[in-house]
Formats: structure tokens, C-alpha cells, sequence
């Protein structure tokens, strides 16, 4: 199996005896969701005091605000990178600041040499936008493209020019072989061609002068098609197998993951529908499943955990999901999941203990005049008579009850 280090990275895929040990011990114990109120509210869940209502996914979410005060980015007019205050003068107001804080001597060091690199955020952007470009050409070259390079270098006509006019003189001080290859596939085309129009064309001589071409230049009567200098790759590239990789990785994270977040919360749904043991086992089968699909509905409508949770996603992405970040995900659902349950679960509870419990049936007293008379039975007792007698061979007994009279 795949190693994990401490920050979750993998030599490899992890399969699904990975991904349980990544995401945490699984034990037997079943995970609940702690639905008691918070300290600073006025009531509890347990007086229900609440409204009976759920409340809608654009409420404010304390816990959703602070998970999105965490993803947002700073104000760059907050991050504007002025000249920092002297290391001297700051000794002389507090001297023993970094001897108390030693990291802060770093910051203060490393923050003077990008003021010095980049005076403004802008600047800093540009020059990493400059380098995303030049990684990119790089990777294109290294793939052997270069449609992105010359329309890059298209923006500029005169230098395009230039570029096309010095291309094959520079292709041959570079690579005498690739020269002649880039030039012999050139004749071939051309050769190619005049032997398609001498043949719609009838034209004989035309064909005899490709015939001659092709030997002046190859000094063979024989034609060998264009050829591709590169070889056809066999083998994926390595690019595409570290996506495939990231991809199946994903998918094993989130759907154990997922699975997971389902059956701690259908557990908690079990826990708290009813605490008291009042409902009938068919009522608290229908409460539970009402709970679940409100829950369901009302976080796949809410745009705004939707748009929280992508990022969540992008970030434990980005740190190969390490298991800081896939827990970042499961406690933002868990809260989300703590917000909305209280009050969906109350409904759910008041609607199946509401007078809809099925009242039992009332005996009804038979009196004489309802006593069958002798001439009834005696009727009933010579038709079942008849009917045992017409029991055909083989027949079984439901056959012969379902049989018509």
C-alpha cells in the first residue's frame, strides 16, 4: 500500500485500505454528531423551545463565515509592500522583541528583501504571471509544441517575420540531420502534388519530370512517402498519469470521505429523533427519512456552502489532500449538518407524534340479531362440500382457494 507522510503526500494511488487509514481510525463506533446548544444560547434543544421551522440556507452561518473568512484573500491595499521599519529602530522601542519572538527577526528580514524585489503586490503578480508563462513554454517545448511560441511571437510581425525567414538557416546550424529532414518532406509534398495533377491532367511529362525530382534529390527512381522525424509515442505521458493518479486519488478521498459524512449524520438522525422512545418503529422510519431528505435539499440548494466547500476542495487539492485538509471538509460539514438538524429534526418529531398514530379499533358487540341463522351455515357447509369434491389432482390448496366458485 501507498506510504502517507505527515502532510498526506503519497508515493502512489491509494486504495481504499489507504484512504481508511488516512482518514482516520474505523473502528465500530458509530460517529454522532453533537447536537447540543451552545453555551451562550438561551435555551436548549432539549425544552425545544425553538421554532419549528428550519432555517434557510442563506441564514448566517457563524461557522460558514469563519470558513470563509479563512478562504478569502486579503485586501491588497492591506498588503501594499512598504519599506519596513529599521531592525534599530525597533530594538530601541523593544529590545528584547526578537530575542522574545525569533521568528519575528525572519519576518522582518525576509519582508526588507521582497520590498527591495517587488515595491507593490502588483509587481509581484506581474513577475509570477511572467513565470507561470515562461514554466508553460517550457513545458510546451519540452512536449515539442510550439503553436503557443509563434503565436507569442506572432504578436510582433516584424519579429514573427524574421523568425520564419531565419527559421531553416537556424534549423541547420542547429541540427544538420533535422535540416534535411524538414527539406526532403518539403520535396516530397511537392512531388505529390505533381503527380496528382499530372494524373487528372493526362499529362505525361509532367509525371516523368516528378520522376526525375525524386531521383536528383533522393537519387532513387523509387518514391518513399513523408516521414515524421519523432517517433509515435507508445506510452503515456507522464503528465497524463500524474492527472489520471490525481483524479482516482479524489475519488477515493471524497467518496470514502462522503461516505462517511452520510452515516455520521444518519446516526445522529437515529440518536435524536426519538430520545424518549415514544414513536412507533414505522412512524420514526418515515421521521428519519423526512430528516434526511430536508437536510439533503436544503444543502444542495445553498449556493453559498456550495461555493465554501468547492474551495475546501481545491485546497486539500493543492496539498494533496493532506489530512488536515480533508478534515477542514468533514468538521464544514459537520457544522453545516449541526446549524440546520435541531430544528428540521423537532418538525419531523412534532409531525409524527401529532395525532397521527392509528387509534385501535373499536370491538363491535355482536347481538342476537346478528347470529348467522341455521340455513346460512348449512348453505356455506354444502358449497365448501362441493368444492372439496371438484379439488383436481395435483392442485395445490392456494390453487384451490383462489379458484373461482
Amino acid at each position: 500500500m501507498a506510504e502517507l507522510d505527515k502532510t498526506g503526500d503519497s508515493s502512489g494511488v491509494m486504495d481504499k485500505d489507504d484512504v481508511i487509514t488516512f482518514l482516520g481510525d474505523d473502528s465500530d463506533e458509530k460517529e454522532i454528531i453533537s447536537l447540543e446548544e451552545d453555551k451562550d444560547r438561551k435555551e436548549p434543544i432539549k425544552k425545544e423551545a425553538r421554532k419549528s421551522e428550519p432555517k434557510e440556507p442563506d441564514e448566517v452561518d457563524d461557522e460558514l463565515k469563519e470558513v470563509e473568512n479563512e478562504l478569502e484573500k486579503p485586501d491588497e491595499s492591506k498588503l501594499e509592500l512598504l519599506t519596513p521599519v529599521s531592525r534599530t529602530a525597533i530594538l530601541k522601542k523593544y529590545p528584547n522583541l526578537f530575542k522574545d519572538f525569533p521568528e519575528l527577526e525572519n519576518t522582518h528580514h525576509r519582508e526588507q528583501a521582497f520590498s527591495e524585489r517587488f515595491p507593490t503586490i502588483k509587481d509581484a503578480d506581474n513577475a509570477l504571471m511572467d513565470s507561470e508563462t515562461v514554466k508553460g513554454l517550457e513545458g510546451d517545448l519540452a512536449e515539442g509544441k510550439t503553436e503557443k511560441i509563434l503565436l507569442a511571437a506572432k504578436t510582433n510581425p516584424d519579429a514573427f517575420n524574421r523568425l520564419v525567414d531565419d527559421y531553416l538557416t537556424v534549423l541547420g546550424r542547429v541540427d544538420e540531420k533535422a535540416y534535411h529532414h524538414v527539406v526532403g518532406n518539403t520535396i516530397k509534398y511537392t512531388i505529390v502534388s505533381m503527380l496528382q495533377e499530372a494524373k487528372s491532367s493526362s499529362d505525361d511529362k509532367l509525371q516523368e519530370a516528378a520522376q526525375i525530382l525524386n531521383y536528383f534529390v533522393f537519387g532513387s527512381s523509387k518514391f518513399e512517402p513523408p516521414t515524421n522525424l519523432a517517433k509515435p509515442k507508445t506510452e503515456t505521458s507522464d503528465e497524463t498519469k500524474l492527472t489520471s493518479e490525481r483524479k482516482e486519488r479524489f475519488q477515493a478521498v471524497s467518496d470514502e470521505l462522503l461516505t462517511r459524512i452520510n452515516k455520521s449524520i444518519k446516526n445522529t438522525v437515529d440518536v435524536n429523533i426519538d430520545p424518549q422512545n415514544q414513536m412507533r418503529e414505522y412512524d420514526k422510519r418515515n421521521a428519519t427519512r423526512d430528516v434526511l431528505e430536508k437536510l439533503e435539499s436544503l444543502i444542495d440548494n445553498d449556493t453559498r456552502f456550495k461555493i465554501v466547500m468547492d474551495k475546501l476542495w481545491k485546497d486539500a487539492a493543492n496539498s494533496n489532500y493532506s489530512k488536515a485538509s480533508v478534515d477542514k471538509i468533514k468538521s464544514t460539514f459537520f457544522s453545516k449538518a449541526k446549524n440546520l438538524l435541531p430544528d428540521i429534526i423537532k418538525k419531523a418529531r412534532g409531525e409524527a407524534t401529532s395525532g397521527k398514530k392509528s387509534e385501535p379499533q373499536k370491538e363491535v358487540k355482536k347481538d342476537k340479531s346478528d347470529k348467522p341463522d341455521k340455513s346460512s351455515n348449512e348453505s356455506r357447509s354444502s358449497h365448501s362440500n362441493n368444492k372439496k369434491q371438484e379439488i383436481s389432482k395435483g392442485m395445490s390448496t392456494l390453487d384451490f382457494l383462489n379458484a373461482e366458485d
